[in-house]
Order: C-alpha cells, then sequence, then structure tokens
C-alpha cells in the first residue's frame, strides 16, 4: 500500500495471518531508490517463480524493481534494479511476459518500457532500458496503456511480442472519426531485441472495433466524477485507462486477451450525470491470424443510482471469468464497497451471467483519489482460485483481500498421456501417430511441434476423436507437410476434452525430414533510411545482410508507402532482386514527403521470404548546406502563417493557444512573439520547429519571458531525433539561462515532477543550448508548457529563436518515376513477358 515513506509491504498467508513485519520497499533499496515514493506493483512471475515488486523513487524519475531470490518472499534474498526515466514514471503497470517486464507509465505522451527481464530474475546485471512512446490521446490529461500479463503455466508462443492496448471512445478525441455506433481498442506490439536495440520495434496491429461507450463523466478530463452518498466529493473512476490488469492467457488452441475499463451508462455527453459501469471484454487470437473480438458487455445490472468502478478481473485455466470492483448507492445508501461477479465459459457470450456478490460493505465516505491498484489474481498452486485487492470505507480508506473460485474450474478425471511414433513418409512430409486414449471423455488431440529438442511448441493441428465416447479404439495419424528438408523436428501430443482436462505431454519423438529446404531466411529487416540531400528527390534505403538456413545466396525486395504500418504487397514494391545491402531510391519522389521503407529476404535457391514488417523512414530534401537560421516572428500575421512556414504547433491535453502576439517581442518591445497561456486546467501544449540538421558547433538560441504558477506550472525545452516520434529533454544541454524549478507532482500536470521554468520572468532573457550532442542528425526542437488541475496565471512569450551553424536543407525536384526495378536474382520472372514478331 501507498504510505507516507513511500510503498509498505506485508505479507500475509492464504489463510489471513500476519507473516514476519511490514517493511518499506524502500528498504531493499539504494541511491535514488532509498527513497520511494509510492504506487507500488506487486506481481508473481509465474514462468520464473520468482516475485516482481516495483515502485518509483521520490527523486530523479527513476523506477526501482525488487525480484526474489526464490519463489519465497519470507526467505529474505531480493535483487534491486534502479532505471531513470526521462520524465517522472507516473502510474505505473507491469506485464510480465517470457522476454520481458513491460511497462506503461502516464507520461506525454505515455510511455512503454521493456526491462531485461532474463538477468533480472538471476540477479546479473540488466541491460538498458528500451522505450516508446504512445501517442497522445487529446481530450485527456493522463496518458498510458496497459501490458499484458501473464497467467497460467503455457507461456506465449516463441517469439511472441508483448502486448500494450488502450481503448479509445472517439467522441472524447477530435483526431478519431466520430462514430456513434463503435468505439475501438488498439493493440501495440513491442518487440524487443536485447542484443540491437536498434532492430527493436513498436508497431501498432489492427483495430479492435467495439460498441460505442461513454467515457464523458462531468466532462473528459476532471479525475473525480462518480458520486456516493452523504458527501459531494466524488471518486475517480478512473477512465483513462484499461484497468489493472490486462489478462493473457494461451490455452493452447487460442491465445485470449482480457480487460475493463470504465464507462458511463448515462449515454450524455454534456452535464454531470454519471452512473458508472464496467465494460469488459476478452479477444482471442489463434495461430498467426490477427487478434478479433470474442465477446463484450457492459456490467451495470441495477438502477442508475448504483456506481460500479475501478474493476479488475482474470480468467481461470478453464476460461471462467472474474470481476471485482468497487460499489456505491445513492438510494438506498451504499458507502464504497467491494462487490464481485463472473461468468462461466460454457455461458451465453457476452454477458457477466453469475451472480452479484458482496465481498465486503463499506461505512463512510471516500477522498477523490480511488482504488487505483485493485487488482484480481489467480492462485497459481490450483489456477482455479481468484484472488482479488481493492480499497473501500471502513471509517477510513481500507484494504480488503478475498478469495473465491468457481466448483466449474479444473479437470477431474484421470488422464492418460498419448504414445507416439513418428516417419517420414517422403519428401517434405513426416506423419506423427498415436494411440486413441483409454478415457472416453477425451474429444482430440492437440499436435505440437518444435525444432528443437524439449521445445519451445507450437501447436500444429488439433485431430477429433473418432470414437467420442468410447476409450482404446483405433489409433491416429497426421501428416505434416511444411516441413523443410535436412531439419530435426520433434513432436509431442497431448488429448483433451475440449475443456478443462488436457493430458501431460506424450513422449517426444524426433525426425530429419527429408526434401528440399523450405526454410525462410533470417533477416533483422531496414535498418536505416537516409536523405542524400541531392538536387533530384532520393533517399537512400540500407539494411544488414541476413542469413540463408538453407545455404543459399539472398535476394531483397524493398517496399514503400506513404503510411506507416503499411503491408508490403505488389503494389507497394519499387525493387525485387537486390543483392547489395543498400537501395538508391529516386523514382518520383516528391519534396517534403515522408516515405516508410520495409525490406524483406527471400532465399534465391528455394524462391521462400521471409514477412518482417520493420519500417524506416525519412523526407527527401535538396541540397544540404550550412548556415544560420533565425525567426524573429515578425513575419507573422497569425499562427496559421507561422505553420505555413514550418512551425508547428497542438496540445495532448487541454486547449492549444498557440498565437502571434504583438506588442510585447524582445527587440523593440511592439514586435511580435509566440505566446501561450497558464490556464487552470490540466494542459499539455507545445510548439516545434521544423526539421533542422545539426554538427558539432550548432548551437540554439532564444528569448523569453514567462507568468507560471510557482512551483505548479511551467515550461521545458525537448528535442525530437525521430521527427517528433519520441521527444527528449534538452535541460542538461543549456548552457545559459536554465530551468530554476521542478514541478509539484500533485494536481495532474503532465511535466509533474520534472525540472522546468517556472515562476515569473517579467523581462525577457536569454537561453542559450549546446546541440552538439547531436551532431550528424535531423532534429526538431519543442517548447512545451504543461500546467495542473488548479490555478492558472500570465502567458509566456518566446522571441528571437536563432540556430547557428545548422544544416538547412533546400527543396528538391522529383524526377521521372521508377515504375519497376528487377535485379533478376529472385528467380521470379512471373512479371515478364516475351513477345516475338
Amino acid at each position: 500500500i501507498n504510505g507516507s515513506g513511500g510503498a509498505k509491504v506485508q505479507i500475509f498467508d492464504k489463510a489471513g495471518s500476519v507473516v514476519g513485519s511490514s517493511f518499506f520497499m524502500d528498504s531493499l533499496g539504494s541511491g535514488s531508490c532509498a527513497s520511494g515514493y509510492g504506487d507500488p506493483i506487486i506481481l508473481y512471475d509465474r514462468l520464473a517463480q520468482r516475485w516482481v515488486m516495483q515502485e518509483f523513487s521520490s527523486g530523479g524519475n527513476y523506477m526501482c524493481f525488487y525480484i526474489s531470490g526464490t519463489p519465497d518472499p519470507t526467505e529474505g534474498t531480493w535483487h534491486g534494479y534502479a532505471f531513470q526515466a526521462p520524465n517522472f514514471p507516473d502510474y505505473p503497470h507491469i506485464g510480465v511476459w517470457p522476454d520481458a517486464y513491460y511497462t506503461t507509465t502516464n507520461e506525454h505522451p505515455g510511455a512503454v518500457y521493456a526491462f531485461d527481464r532474463e538477468n533480472m530474475i538471476t540477479g546479473g546485471t540488466a541491460r538498458a532500458l528500451q522505450r516508446f512512446a504512445l501517442t497522445d490521446l487529446d481530450g485527456y490529461g493522463f496518458q498510458a496503456g496497459t501490458p499484458a500479463d501473464l497467467d497460467g503455466a503455457d507461456a506465449p508462443p516463441a517469439g511472441a511480442p508483448g502486448i500494450i492496448m488502450r481503448h479509445v471512445d472517439d467522441e472524447a478525441h477530435s483526431s478519431y472519426p466520430d462514430d456513434a455506433v463503435n468505439d475501438l481498442l488498439e493493440i501495440y506490439a513491442f518487440d524487443v531485441d536485447w542484443d540491437n536495440a536498434g532492430n527493436s520495434t513498436f508497431t501498432q496491429l489492427p483495430d479492435i472495433v467495439i460498441t460505442d461507450y461513454n467515457s464523458w463523466m462531468i466532462d473528459y478530463s476532471t479525475f473525480y466524477s462518480v458520486p456516493q452518498p452523504g458527501s459531494s466529493t466524488r471518486l475517480d473512476p478512473i477512465r483513462e485507462v484499461i484497468l489493472n490488469r490486462l489478462i493473457y492467457r494461451n490455452f493452447g488452441d487460442h491465445e485470449t486477451l482480457a480487460g475493463v475499463f470504465p464507462t458511463n451508462i448515462d449515454e450524455a455527453t454534456s452535464g454531470s450525470t454519471v452512473n458508472a459501469g464496467q465494460r469488459w471484454f476478452e479477444l482471442r487470437k489463434i495461430g498467426s491470424g490477427d487478434w478479433m473480438l470474442h465477446q463484450e458487455g457492459t456490467y451495470q445490472p441495477g438502477d442508475s443510482s448504483e456506481n460500479r468502478f475501478v474493476g479488475s478481473l482474470a480468467m481461470d485455466q478453464s476460461g471462467n471469468m472474474a470481476l471485482a470492483y468497487s460499489f456505491t448507492d445513492l438510494d438506498p445508501a451504499v458507502n464504497p464497497s467491494l462487490n464481485f461477479t463472473g461468468r462461466l465459459s460454457d455461458d451465453s457470450l457476452n454477458a457477466m451471467s453469475q451472480p452479484e456478490v458482496n465481498l465486503v460493505t463499506g461505512s463512510g465516505t471516500g477522498g477523490g483519489r480511488w482504488g487505483d491498484y485493485a487488482s484480481m489474481n489467480v492462485d497459481p498452486a490450483d489456477d482455479c482460485t481468484f484472488w482479488f485487492t481493492g480499497e473501500y470505507m471502513s471509517g477510513s480508506w481500507a484494504t480488503r483481500v478475498g478469495s473465491f473460485k468457481f466448483e466449474a474450474c479444473g479437470c477431474e478425471l484421470i488422464l492418460d498421456s498419448p504414445t507416439i511414433s513418428a516417419v517420414v513418409q517422403g519428401p517434405n512430409v513426416i506423419r506423427v501417430q498415436w494411440n486413441d486414449s483409454a478415457v472416453p471423455e477425451m474429444t482430440e488431440y492437440r499436435v505440437y511441434r518444435a525444432t528443437a529438442s524439449g521445445g519451445p511448441y507450437d501447436l500444429m493441428a488439433t485431430v477429433a476423436d473418432s470414437s467420442p465416447g468410447s476409450g482404446g479404439g483405433a489409433g491416429y495419424t497426421w501428416d505434416d507437410t511444411t516441413v523443410s528438408g535436412g531439419i530435426t523436428y520433434s513432436y509431442i501430443v497431448r488429448s483433451s476434452d475440449g475443456g478443462a482436462c488436457l493430458s501431460d505431454p506424450s513422449n517426444e519423438v524426433s525426425v530429419e525430414a527429408t526434401g528440399v529446404c523450405l526454410l525462410p531466411p533470417e533477416f533483422a529487416g531496414v535498418v536505416g533510411v537516409s536523405n542524400p540531400g541531392e538536387e533530384a528527390c532520393a533517399l537512400d534505403v540500407m539494411w544488414n545482410s541476413g542469413t540463408s538456413l538453407c545455404s543459399g545466396d539472398l535476394g531483397y525486395s524493398v517496399y514503400r508507402s506513404t503510411t506507416s504500418g503499411f503491408t508490403p504487397d505488389s503494389g507497394t514494391l519499387v525493387a525485387d532482386g537486390v543483392v547489395s545491402l543498400t537501395y538508391h531510391d529516386g523514382g518520383n519522389l516528391v519534396y517534403g514527403e515522408r516515405y516508410y521503407y520495409v525490406v524483406r529476404a527471400t532465399d534465391i535457391g528455394n524462391g521462400v521470404s521471409e514477412d518482417n514488417l520493420v519500417e524506416a523512414s525519412a523526407k527527401p530534401t535538396g541540397v544540404i548546406s550550412v548556415s544560420d537560421w533565425s525567426d524573429d516572428v515578425e513575419a507573422y500575421g497569425s499562427i496559421a502563417d507561422a505553420v505555413a512556414d514550418g512551425w508547428v504547433h497542438g496540445a495532448d491535453a487541454g486547449s492549444d493557444d498557440w498565437s502571434v502576439a504583438t506588442g510585447d517581442d524582445n527587440t523593440t518591445g511592439t514586435g511580435n512573439a509566440f505566446q501561450s497561456f497558464d490556464v487552470g486546467d490540466v494542459t499539455d501544449k507545445w510548439l516545434h520547429t521544423d526539421s533542422i540538421g545539426v554538427i558539432t558547433t550548432t548551437e540554439l538560441s532564444f528569448w523569453h519571458k514567462y507568468q507560471f504558477e510557482s512551483g505548479f506550472d511551467g515550461a521545458v525545452l525537448e528535442i525530437s531525433v525521430d521527427a517528433g516520434v519520441n521527444w527528449q529533454d534538452l535541460g542538461a544541454h543549456i548552457t545559459s539561462g536554465g530551468y530554476n524549478d521542478t514541478i509539484s507532482t500533485s494536481f495532474s500536470n503532465p511535466i509533474g515532477g520534472q525540472n522546468a521554468w517556472s515562476g515569473d520572468q517579467p523581462a525577457f532573457g536569454q537561453v542559450v543550448v549546446d546541440l552538439s550532442a547531436f551532431d550528424g542528425q535531423t532534429v526538431r526542437i519543442r517548447w512545451r508548457m504543461g500546467c495542473d488541475s488548479s490555478f492558472g496565471d500570465g502567458p509566456w512569450l518566446i522571441d528571437d529563436v536563432l540556430v547557428t551553424d545548422a544544416g538547412v536543407a533546400g527543396p528538391c525536384s522529383t524526377g521521372e518515376p521508377v515504375l519497376f526495378a528487377d535485379g533478376f536474382e529472385g528467380g521470379d520472372a512471373g512479371a515478364w513477358s516475351v513477345t516475338q514478331p
């Protein structure tokens, strides 16, 4: 729990008895982590049989991890790790995954981290964190995704990326088309490469369309909105995120993601009526297919005086689902309490059909912030018992831990494991054979394959039992026609009743396939795209050599689009059969347009291609020359004029009020300056330059004056080296006129916890920044203001921006289009024809 000195930990046994003394999490830390600040998470890493604890530090923006040395948290050995974030890592959530501990935080934009689980579970030296950023959802002052957290004994398929999700109410976010019938779930795949961080990717997967829900609760940004009896103070439903936890399970024949988030049953998008309910969902993925919506529902069985909020759900080994949540009722009065419900795996879809049960009834009224880390988990000892912890009122706020299970969980049959054999049936075919189970209730057999003895195994086929209701009949065969010659494959088979009963694995058999090698090459994809800065628009695409697994030579195909996340196909193919490791693309490119590239490798010997989706992008420009670039804002009559000249402005939270103000500038006191105001609402707004080239002597300077609520509102200077996808603070590079304060983490300022300019500077002062650390890169500079939910103040004025020794690119001309390129190395002449006279 959050204590006055950080996160406080107390261990209990399952009977509710205290085990050992309580301790503060930061007693395990050192350095900045010796002073914890709260928002703790505790999870059990079932695959490693280790406990994982985390909180953030009181200073320095550190995320502090503690991993138990054994499965027993009372044993006393913990491995501590401190990772520093570029911003205050508010509201962290963790997902246990085989290749990383994935963590999301409320930053602006919301951040997604991968931490080195492999070394952390052994106490080894952890490799550097890896970080990507989500785009902000405008309209929300709180920005965070939620990572998938593994439940159950079966890991995801080998190499499966970490999953991050968030929900999108398109009425709340102006950047999404307004659809009165549907809303969205967004899914992102974090594929981490610990050996080469440059190969790691963060890719948005296809959206999931769900039924429309309503996140208007007083408005789209007020935190405390759920009513309670006996008080005008409202409680926070945490509308902005998929709530703790987003659960993942691998059932063998399908994978599942399930989660819950708040919705207002009242459909109005104006006024202050709030009738809070719980929107829940289950997604499924079969094999290599996309994630698809399996079922969804809104749980609010009572009348409009009842509220159900801050929920958490989980799923047991049989696919039964449990949902627990906070509960209030205005009439008859029920103070903040805890209830739970659920559904069995064979209940009708789209409904929580089990009775609602009260876990504990509250007394007294609560404060605004409420139950942030309510959590439903499944006991790994039986994979059936649910354990829930949440906040309720007992005079003052209190925590309750409760457990329950469904009778319809687990297998009560005595199972036998199949006995299998395998033989080469012909070129590129292996036949797997096994006996019929002696258990009459078995209805199917699941065949798994691996390329290494002992796994990890992939599910290859589900074969129906040909004699359901009787056991010990004729055996079964299954032909694997996807094998590659010269490769040894290992197989196991498990019998199942199609429900909770799944036998232990059979004996493993290994066979080397004959025939031709059909394996795709190993290839990491494109590594970069550079702008050569030529008179004719062009871009240079680069990649590292791939590896043939069939001892053949490789050719490369280059695909191009103006849309990120595109699917490579014949319509986006610009070059085929390339045998070098670069491609000069001068085909019909347009100055200022951003182009995205994917490169794929093909084994020339067998014609098999791999299917990576790694992207890199760049914009073509003309010749780049070194000169000073300056802007005194005098050429602009409005902010629209500045945008036409390459400036970009916006707001990730709150309103965007950037303007060109006349009558108060640095030079004469009567000219122009950029202006934005400190307001009394949660706001995150910014103004940034177009792309600027940097060399070792490049320096930035500008003049500004400001009037911010001291210590609570303020501004920072940031830089992006990837065209605005990610931003980092420039405070450490300021040589004159640097930050003068640290922004409070209270009242939800998006830059809370960061060093910044704050307070009053009534006269223009100069800021000088050394950009030499970014030598050789093309950057954008951003002026960013953060305001909290309390008082506002005056304006921030920015004038006389100067970048000395800047690499300034001129325009380029569009050349003749390259319709198609073929290096004749791919072995496929299907695009060619011969015409004889």
